[in-house]
């Protein structure tokens, strides 16, 4: 399975971006809420975690929202010299 790249990410921030939840002085509580009652797409959108606790981007409108985040977070998760900061990365639904 070919890891996807930046690509994705970019998207996922757009349309993140797009539907009015780059708010000041919004959390990850606010963005968790939101999608709970705002499903994109299909498919149930995606929390991109790290650590389990930090909600650090969202996948959403894809066909399979779960297998482009767990495309996306594999590599991180097999070297994490990948990654900035050490941790682990998991995909948690936000909604169905």
């Amino acid at each position: 399975m070919k890891p996807i790249r930046c690509k994705a990410l970019v998207i996922a921030v757009v349309a993140t971006a797009s539907y009015g939840l780059v708010v000041h002085g919004a959390d990850q509580a606010d963005v968790q809420r939101f999608f709970a009652k705002n499903k994109v797409g299909r498919s149930p959108d995606i929390a991109v975690m790290k650590n389990g606790t930090d909600h650090l981007m969202t996948i959403h409108g894809y066909m399979d929202d779960l297998a482009v985040c767990e495309q996306l977070i594999e590599p991180y998760n097999q070297d994490s010299s990948l990654s900035t900061l050490p941790g682990s990365y998991s995909c948690v639904p936000l909604n169905q």
